[in-house]
Protein backbone atom coordinates (compact mmCIF):
# COMPACT_ATOMS: atom_id res chain seq x y z
CA UNK A 1 0.00 0.00 0.00
CA UNK A 2 1.59 3.42 -0.51
CA UNK A 3 2.32 5.51 1.89
CA UNK A 4 2.45 8.35 0.23
CA UNK A 5 1.04 11.08 -2.26
CA UNK A 6 2.34 13.75 -4.26
CA UNK A 7 -0.31 16.74 -4.18
CA UNK A 8 -1.15 16.16 -7.35
CA UNK A 9 -2.46 12.79 -6.51
CA UNK A 10 -4.03 13.96 -3.59
CA UNK A 11 -6.01 16.97 -6.02
CA UNK A 12 -6.87 13.42 -8.91
CA UNK A 13 -7.83 11.57 -5.79
CA UNK A 14 -10.16 13.98 -3.74
CA UNK A 15 -11.15 17.04 -6.19
CA UNK A 16 -9.48 19.61 -4.08
CA UNK A 17 -7.36 22.08 -6.22
CA UNK A 18 -3.51 21.71 -5.18
CA UNK A 19 -3.37 25.46 -4.34
CA UNK A 20 -6.41 24.91 -2.22
CA UNK A 21 -3.89 22.28 -0.19
CA UNK A 22 -1.19 24.33 -0.09
CA UNK A 23 -3.72 27.39 1.32
CA UNK A 24 -4.93 25.12 4.12
CA UNK A 25 -1.67 23.66 4.86
CA UNK A 26 -0.10 26.99 5.28
CA UNK A 27 -2.87 29.13 6.81
CA UNK A 28 -5.08 26.73 8.47
CA UNK A 29 -1.82 24.10 9.47
CA UNK A 30 -3.83 21.33 8.87
CA UNK A 31 -1.11 19.06 7.07
CA UNK A 32 2.70 18.68 8.19
CA UNK A 33 3.78 16.90 4.48
CA UNK A 34 7.01 15.19 4.81
CA UNK A 35 9.51 15.99 1.88
CA UNK A 36 11.71 13.54 -0.13
CA UNK A 37 15.28 13.99 -0.84
CA UNK A 38 14.96 16.00 -3.56
CA UNK A 39 12.63 18.45 -1.11
CA UNK A 40 9.51 17.38 -2.87
CA UNK A 41 6.24 17.04 -0.66
CA UNK A 42 4.61 14.16 -0.26
CA UNK A 43 1.11 13.76 1.91
CA UNK A 44 0.27 10.31 4.40
CA UNK A 45 -2.56 7.94 3.93
CA UNK A 46 -4.16 9.85 7.30
CA UNK A 47 -3.70 13.23 5.11
CA UNK A 48 -5.63 11.77 2.29
CA UNK A 49 -8.53 10.70 4.46
CA UNK A 50 -8.37 14.16 5.96
CA UNK A 51 -9.07 16.23 3.26
CA UNK A 52 -11.77 13.52 2.16
CA UNK A 53 -13.53 14.61 5.05
CA UNK A 54 -13.18 18.25 5.08
CA UNK A 55 -13.98 18.13 1.50
CA UNK A 56 -17.11 16.51 2.03
CA UNK A 57 -17.74 19.07 5.03
CA UNK A 58 -17.31 21.82 2.79
CA UNK A 59 -20.17 21.24 0.18
CA UNK A 60 -22.43 20.87 2.71
CA UNK A 61 -21.14 24.70 4.01
CA UNK A 62 -19.11 24.73 6.73
CA UNK A 63 -16.54 27.30 6.81
CA UNK A 64 -12.55 25.96 6.98
CA UNK A 65 -11.88 28.05 10.40
CA UNK A 66 -14.85 25.80 11.85
CA UNK A 67 -13.51 22.38 10.37
CA UNK A 68 -9.78 23.04 11.50
CA UNK A 69 -10.89 22.99 14.81
CA UNK A 70 -12.33 19.31 14.74
CA UNK A 71 -10.34 16.03 15.56
CA UNK A 72 -10.39 13.06 13.11
CA UNK A 73 -13.25 11.54 15.75
CA UNK A 74 -14.86 14.49 15.24
CA UNK A 75 -15.10 15.17 11.70
CA UNK A 76 -16.51 11.51 11.27
CA UNK A 77 -19.00 12.05 13.49
CA UNK A 78 -20.01 15.96 12.29
CA UNK A 79 -20.28 14.01 8.50
CA UNK A 80 -22.64 11.50 10.07
CA UNK A 81 -24.89 14.33 11.21
CA UNK A 82 -24.51 16.45 8.17
CA UNK A 83 -25.89 13.06 6.17
CA UNK A 84 -28.61 12.53 8.16
CA UNK A 85 -29.51 16.50 7.96
CA UNK A 86 -28.53 17.44 4.98
CA UNK A 87 -31.66 17.74 2.26
CA UNK A 88 -29.51 18.24 -0.84
CA UNK A 89 -29.39 15.33 -3.00
CA UNK A 90 -26.32 15.94 -4.65
CA UNK A 91 -24.29 17.05 -1.34
CA UNK A 92 -25.38 14.21 1.20
CA UNK A 93 -24.37 11.87 -1.54
CA UNK A 94 -21.07 13.09 -2.30
CA UNK A 95 -20.40 13.22 1.83
CA UNK A 96 -21.52 9.68 1.31
CA UNK A 97 -18.88 8.97 -1.27
CA UNK A 98 -15.92 10.06 0.67
CA UNK A 99 -16.96 8.76 3.82
CA UNK A 100 -16.93 5.22 2.27
CA UNK A 101 -13.43 6.12 0.43
CA UNK A 102 -12.12 6.91 4.52
CA UNK A 103 -13.91 3.57 5.67
CA UNK A 104 -12.17 1.56 2.68
CA UNK A 105 -8.84 2.61 3.51
CA UNK A 106 -8.94 1.40 7.17
CA UNK A 107 -11.25 -1.65 6.29
CA UNK A 108 -13.95 0.22 8.56
CA UNK A 109 -16.78 -2.12 8.50
CA UNK A 110 -18.89 -0.19 11.14
CA UNK A 111 -18.40 3.36 9.35
CA UNK A 112 -19.27 1.29 6.02
CA UNK A 113 -22.48 0.39 7.38
CA UNK A 114 -23.63 3.69 8.79
CA UNK A 115 -23.36 5.12 5.72
CA UNK A 116 -24.79 2.41 3.65
CA UNK A 117 -27.84 2.32 5.93
CA UNK A 118 -28.47 6.20 5.57
CA UNK A 119 -28.38 6.81 2.19
CA UNK A 120 -30.34 3.35 1.88
CA UNK A 121 -33.23 5.21 3.94
CA UNK A 122 -33.27 8.36 1.45
CA UNK A 123 -32.63 6.69 -1.84
CA UNK A 124 -33.37 3.16 -1.87
CA UNK A 125 -31.30 0.42 -2.78
CA UNK A 126 -30.59 1.08 -6.91
CA UNK A 127 -29.45 5.05 -6.48
CA UNK A 128 -27.54 3.56 -3.07
CA UNK A 129 -25.47 1.52 -5.62
CA UNK A 130 -25.79 3.91 -9.01
CA UNK A 131 -24.96 7.05 -7.36
CA UNK A 132 -22.58 5.89 -4.38
CA UNK A 133 -21.00 2.45 -4.59
CA UNK A 134 -20.03 2.56 -8.35
CA UNK A 135 -18.22 6.29 -8.22
CA UNK A 136 -16.41 4.89 -4.97
CA UNK A 137 -15.37 1.75 -6.81
CA UNK A 138 -14.54 3.78 -10.00
CA UNK A 139 -12.33 6.12 -7.65
CA UNK A 140 -10.42 2.95 -6.36
CA UNK A 141 -9.66 2.18 -9.47
CA UNK A 142 -7.43 5.69 -9.23
CA UNK A 143 -5.75 4.51 -6.15
CA UNK A 144 -5.34 1.52 -7.86
CA UNK A 145 -2.85 2.86 -10.39
CA UNK A 146 -1.26 5.52 -7.61
CA UNK A 147 -0.29 2.25 -5.64
CA UNK A 148 -2.76 3.67 -2.66
CA UNK A 149 -4.88 0.45 -2.18
CA UNK A 150 -4.55 -2.93 -2.52
CA UNK A 151 -6.77 -5.77 -4.04
CA UNK A 152 -7.82 -6.74 -0.52
CA UNK A 153 -9.54 -3.13 -0.08
CA UNK A 154 -11.32 -2.87 -3.54
CA UNK A 155 -12.42 -6.70 -2.34
CA UNK A 156 -13.62 -5.58 1.40
CA UNK A 157 -16.23 -3.08 -0.46
CA UNK A 158 -16.93 -4.96 -2.72
CA UNK A 159 -18.01 -8.29 -0.03
CA UNK A 160 -20.06 -5.57 1.83
CA UNK A 161 -22.27 -4.20 -0.60
CA UNK A 162 -22.45 -7.85 -2.01
CA UNK A 163 -24.03 -8.68 1.25
CA UNK A 164 -26.34 -5.82 1.32
CA UNK A 165 -27.90 -6.51 -2.22
CA UNK A 166 -28.57 -10.29 -1.13
CA UNK A 167 -30.04 -8.93 1.98
CA UNK A 168 -32.21 -6.90 0.55
CA UNK A 169 -33.42 -9.27 -2.33
CA UNK A 170 -34.43 -11.79 0.66
CA UNK A 171 -36.81 -8.99 1.58
CA UNK A 172 -38.37 -8.98 -1.77
CA UNK A 173 -41.84 -11.30 -1.85
CA UNK A 174 -41.23 -14.15 -3.80
CA UNK A 175 -44.36 -14.01 -5.54
CA UNK A 176 -44.54 -13.48 -9.23
CA UNK A 177 -47.19 -11.69 -10.87
CA UNK A 178 -45.23 -12.14 -14.63
CA UNK A 179 -44.95 -15.25 -17.16
CA UNK A 180 -41.62 -13.89 -17.56
CA UNK A 181 -37.93 -15.96 -16.26
CA UNK A 182 -34.98 -14.27 -16.52
CA UNK A 183 -31.65 -16.06 -16.71
CA UNK A 184 -28.89 -13.90 -15.03
CA UNK A 185 -25.15 -15.02 -15.62
CA UNK A 186 -22.04 -13.65 -16.18
CA UNK A 187 -19.86 -15.13 -18.90
CA UNK A 188 -16.61 -17.61 -18.71
CA UNK A 189 -13.49 -15.57 -16.98
CA UNK A 190 -16.18 -12.84 -15.38
CA UNK A 191 -15.77 -12.41 -11.62
CA UNK A 192 -17.68 -8.69 -11.62
CA UNK A 193 -21.07 -9.51 -9.84
CA UNK A 194 -22.58 -6.33 -8.25
CA UNK A 195 -23.70 -4.97 -11.33
CA UNK A 196 -25.99 -8.43 -12.36
CA UNK A 197 -26.96 -8.61 -8.76
CA UNK A 198 -28.60 -5.29 -8.88
CA UNK A 199 -29.90 -6.50 -11.63
CA UNK A 200 -31.31 -9.31 -10.16
CA UNK A 201 -32.96 -7.33 -7.43
CA UNK A 202 -34.14 -4.82 -9.92
CA UNK A 203 -35.81 -7.14 -11.49
CA UNK A 204 -37.13 -9.67 -9.16
CA UNK A 205 -39.29 -6.11 -7.51
CA UNK A 206 -40.94 -6.00 -10.34
CA UNK A 207 -42.74 -9.13 -9.48
CA UNK A 208 -40.52 -11.22 -12.20
CA UNK A 209 -38.89 -14.74 -11.89
CA UNK A 210 -34.78 -14.28 -12.04
CA UNK A 211 -33.00 -17.81 -11.95
CA UNK A 212 -29.61 -16.38 -10.79
CA UNK A 213 -26.76 -18.42 -12.34
CA UNK A 214 -24.28 -15.95 -11.06
CA UNK A 215 -20.11 -15.99 -12.22
CA UNK A 216 -18.02 -17.36 -14.94
CA UNK A 217 -20.83 -19.84 -16.17
CA UNK A 218 -20.45 -21.45 -19.32
CA UNK A 219 -22.89 -20.71 -22.55
CA UNK A 220 -23.73 -24.71 -22.69
CA UNK A 221 -24.57 -24.30 -19.14
CA UNK A 222 -26.92 -21.28 -20.34
CA UNK A 223 -28.43 -22.91 -23.23
CA UNK A 224 -29.24 -26.18 -20.62
CA UNK A 225 -31.16 -23.91 -18.33
CA UNK A 226 -32.64 -21.95 -20.48
CA UNK A 227 -34.48 -24.98 -22.39
CA UNK A 228 -35.50 -26.81 -19.33
CA UNK A 229 -37.18 -23.89 -17.57
CA UNK A 230 -38.48 -22.19 -20.65
CA UNK A 231 -37.24 -18.85 -19.96
CA UNK A 232 -38.17 -16.04 -21.73
CA UNK A 233 -35.33 -13.37 -21.09
CA UNK A 234 -31.17 -13.36 -20.28
CA UNK A 235 -29.31 -10.93 -18.63
CA UNK A 236 -25.74 -10.97 -18.51
CA UNK A 237 -22.96 -8.59 -17.67
CA UNK A 238 -19.39 -8.56 -19.73
CA UNK A 239 -17.00 -6.15 -17.53
CA UNK A 240 -13.57 -6.79 -17.35
CA UNK A 241 -13.30 -10.02 -19.76
CA UNK A 242 -10.09 -9.40 -22.00
CA UNK A 243 -10.77 -12.35 -24.59
CA UNK A 244 -13.25 -10.93 -26.76
CA UNK A 245 -13.32 -13.13 -29.77
CA UNK A 246 -14.44 -15.93 -26.82
CA UNK A 247 -17.28 -13.47 -25.77
CA UNK A 248 -18.25 -12.67 -29.43
CA UNK A 249 -18.19 -16.60 -30.00
CA UNK A 250 -20.52 -16.92 -26.52
CA UNK A 251 -23.20 -13.86 -27.52
CA UNK A 252 -23.15 -15.97 -31.34
CA UNK A 253 -24.03 -19.24 -29.58
CA UNK A 254 -26.57 -18.18 -27.03
CA UNK A 255 -28.46 -16.03 -30.85
CA UNK A 256 -28.06 -19.42 -32.98
CA UNK A 257 -29.34 -22.28 -30.10
CA UNK A 258 -31.97 -19.98 -28.22
CA UNK A 259 -33.18 -17.46 -31.14
CA UNK A 260 -36.34 -16.75 -29.69
CA UNK A 261 -35.02 -15.28 -26.03
CA UNK A 262 -34.54 -11.37 -25.82
CA UNK A 263 -31.00 -11.47 -24.43
CA UNK A 264 -29.94 -8.14 -22.89
CA UNK A 265 -25.96 -7.25 -22.25
CA UNK A 266 -24.55 -4.74 -19.99
CA UNK A 267 -21.02 -3.69 -18.44
CA UNK A 268 -18.27 -2.82 -20.37
CA UNK A 269 -19.15 -0.04 -23.05
CA UNK A 270 -16.44 -0.20 -25.39
CA UNK A 271 -16.32 -3.74 -25.15
CA UNK A 272 -19.86 -4.54 -25.55
CA UNK A 273 -20.53 -1.84 -28.29
CA UNK A 274 -17.53 -3.23 -30.27
CA UNK A 275 -19.48 -6.66 -30.26
CA UNK A 276 -22.26 -6.02 -33.41
CA UNK A 277 -25.08 -7.48 -31.32
CA UNK A 278 -27.77 -9.29 -33.43
CA UNK A 279 -31.11 -8.50 -33.97
CA UNK A 280 -32.40 -10.84 -30.54
CA UNK A 281 -29.95 -8.92 -28.50
CA UNK A 282 -30.08 -4.96 -26.61
CA UNK A 283 -27.62 -3.34 -24.90
CA UNK A 284 -28.42 -2.18 -21.71
CA UNK A 285 -26.20 1.19 -21.07
CA UNK A 286 -27.35 1.24 -17.12
CA UNK A 287 -29.95 0.44 -14.55
CA UNK A 288 -32.07 2.97 -15.85
CA UNK A 289 -32.25 1.59 -19.27
CA UNK A 290 -33.52 -1.95 -17.40
CA UNK A 291 -36.01 -0.07 -15.21
CA UNK A 292 -37.64 1.32 -19.01
CA UNK A 293 -37.61 -1.24 -20.25
CA UNK A 294 -39.04 -3.54 -17.20
CA UNK A 295 -42.02 -0.49 -16.87
CA UNK A 296 -42.99 0.66 -20.58
CA UNK A 297 -46.25 -0.66 -21.30
CA UNK A 298 -45.20 -1.90 -24.97
CA UNK A 299 -42.70 -4.31 -23.23
CA UNK A 300 -45.26 -5.75 -20.88
CA UNK A 301 -48.35 -5.75 -23.84
CA UNK A 302 -45.55 -7.98 -25.79
CA UNK A 303 -45.16 -10.26 -22.81
CA UNK A 304 -48.47 -10.97 -22.29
Amino acid sequence: MKSGYSIRELENLTGIKAHTIRIWEKRHGMFQPKRTDTNIRYYSNEDLKKILKIAALLQQGLKVSAITQLSNDELDEYMLQQMHQEEETDHSIEAARKSLLTALTDFDEETFNKVFSLVLLRHGLTETITKVIYPVLENIGILWITGAVMPAQEHFISALVRQKILSATDTLIHKTNSNEKWILFLPVGELHELGLLLANYIIRSTGRKTIYLGQSVPVENVIKVAMATEATHICMFAVSVKDKLEIKKQIQVLNKELPSIKTFISGNPTLIQSLKLPTTMQYLQDVNSLNEILTTKLFNKKQK
